[in-house]
């Protein structure tokens, strides 16, 4: 019985910083789809969508990892390259 409160304890971590992360990203997609592109990838957003990738991975979470590994990759590129994102290229994070 004791083992599974390691499990629960970082399942809620894990569902508390989705969910922060997670608010980062929409906070930036409100943002942003109000304005023509391309559109700045902030550091925020970027460390965001870096993080849930790790932690996912750190928790394990299959569909986390799935969704997150790839945006990151993605991301950290457009985020390397400084040339922003197109409006499309939000639907696609949005949707993600």
């Amino acid at each position: 019985m004791t083992a599974a409160v390691p499990d629960d304890t970082l399942r809620d971590i894990y569902s508390r910083e989705t969910a922060a992360h997670v608010a980062t990203v929409r906070g930036y997609l409100a943002r942003e789809s109000q304005l023509s592109e391309p559109h700045e990838l902030p550091e925020d957003v970027h460390r965001a969508c870096h993080t849930l990738s790790g932690s996912s991975k750190m928790a394990q979470a299959r569909h986390g990892i799935r969704l997150a590994e790839p945006l990151d990759h993605w991301l950290r590129r457009a985020y390397g390259s400084g040339l922003g994102l197109g409006s499309e290229d939000l639907r696609l994070l949005g949707t993600a």
